[in-house]
């Protein structure tokens, strides 16, 4: 696959690639940097939130981490029954990397129209990753304690690219 960045036949107010990626890293900076909303952000400077009735529900918000974290392990299942249907049923293992790739989960996205041996690797190096192990069940234990500071392995890296030219001249990225 390859990405083409070069904006020099499109018309002026044409968006390219390289500003729409900067537009989104600062969006993901902003939304990062946000503090949650709470009850005082929803009254008067004036007016005191939690004697006007405001409160944080506890018992909602603890019903939704819970439904986060079932979609999660969901998820995880999914993915590794994805590992156990290859190489005879790839879509599984592509959808399942899909979504793992919504968790913000590095090298998870799949080649499109990739080989089978190739989605094969990115599922397990996936499956290895310290942020899917972290979510797992133990991570729901408190006080579950897990061995920091190992070095990912070969498989755990991404697939490599290749970027040529210039922003002048147009990027070139192949996958």
């Amino acid at each position: 696959m390859t990405i083409s960045y070069d904006t020099a036949g499109l018309p002026a107010d044409t968006v390219g690639f390289p500003d729409l990626l900067t537009v989104a890293g600062a969006l993901r900076d902003l939304l990062n940097a946000a503090t949650p909303l709470g009850p005082q952000d929803f009254a008067l400077p004036e007016t005191d939130a939690s004697a006007a009735g405001g409160a944080t529900d506890a018992a909602e918000l603890s019903t939704r981490a819970a439904a986060l974290v079932q979609r999660l392990t969901d998820d995880i299942a999914a993915l590794t029954a994805a590992i156990g249907g290859l190489p005879a049923a790839p879509q599984p293992a592509r959808d399942a990397l899909l979504t793992a790739g919504g968790y913000g989960v590095t090298g998870s996205v799949p080649v499109a129209n990739g080989n089978v041996s190739d989605l094969t690797m990115t599922v397990v190096a996936v499956r290895r990753n310290r942020a899917v192990r972290r979510a797992g069940p133990a991570s729901r234990v408190p006080g579950a304690v897990r061995s920091a500071g190992r070095s990912p392995s070969s498989a755990e890296t991404p697939p490599a690219r290749a970027r040529t030219g210039s922003p002048a001249s147009g990027w070139q990225e192949t996958l």
